[in-house]
């Protein structure tokens, strides 16, 4: 890999804090979760060099499932038109 490619690539942060879950077990959960969703999407991503942070919000709770995150993982990224579709 190159300089320049490691810029163009688009990178993707995930953030769980102790308030929104208390126990570490659960903000990991949480942060593969939302992972998972966003790994899904990766064919769709444009390589432009984005940087995308996630911040999980305290309805984010452990019970929830992956698919309750895509929906909401894919509308983030329609938000900030970091998708092919986009276009």
């Amino acid at each position: 890999m190159h300089l320049n490619d490691r810029e163009e690539t688009t990178k993707a942060a995930f953030i769980v804090s102790q308030k929104t879950a208390r126990r570490a077990v659960d903000r990991n959960r949480i942060k593969r979760l939302m992972k998972e969703s966003y790994r899904q999407l990766l064919p769709q991503v444009k390589k432009r060099g984005h940087w995308l942070v996630f911040l999980a919000t305290r309805r984010a709770t452990p019970n929830l499932k992956r698919q309750d995150f895509d929906p909401l993982v894919k509308r983030l990224c329609q938000e900030a038109k970091v998708l092919e579709e986009d276009d």
